[in-house]
Parts: C-alpha cells; structure tokens; sequence
C-alpha cells in the first residue's frame, strides 16, 4: 500500500456574517518532518459555473506529524454556493 505524506482529514464551509462563504480543509502531515503546501480555492454559483477567479496560492505550513487548516474566503456573496479546493507541494 502507498501511502501518502498528507491526508485530507475534512473540509466544510459557512457563511460569514457579510454573506460571503468561508472554506476550508484540515490537513494532516503524515511524516517525521516538517512539509509545506499551497492550497486555493475556485468557488462557483449555485448553477455550478465558476462566479470568481481561482484566489491566490496560499502557504501552509505543516509541522512533523501534525495538522494545520487551509482557509479561503469568496469576495462575492451573489450565488455562490460550491466550492473547489487544490492542493500542490509548496514551491
């Protein structure tokens, strides 16, 4: 069996008190050592056509072992309702 060096350990939403939609993804290192990714985020409309751009890649940092959150914010609060979260190595 491979494994893999992060998991996915859960993702969810909610709205804020503007409208706009939070995200996010809880991440899991699965090594002895320290690992850095960048995750972004697309989020569509309720007809699942994408409503904004992709954001920026952000850093997470994950140390030895351990979890850290991945989390994005839309800037539109018409429609939007999916969400489409990627994950790369950080560079």
């Amino acid at each position: 069996t491979r494994w893999s060096k992060i998991a996915v350990e859960s993702t969810n939403s909610r709205r804020t008190p503007t409208g706009t939609l939070e995200v996010w993804a809880v991440l899991r290192n699965r090594t002895d050592y320290p690992l850095q990714i960048e995750g972004r985020t697309t989020f569509f409309d309720k007809y699942k056509v994408p409503d904004e751009q992709p954001s920026a890649w952000e850093r997470v940092f994950l140390p030895p072992n351990g979890v850290a959150a991945y989390k994005e914010m839309s800037t539109h609060t018409r429609d939007v309702a999916y969400y489409y979260i990627e994950l790369r190595e950080g560079r």
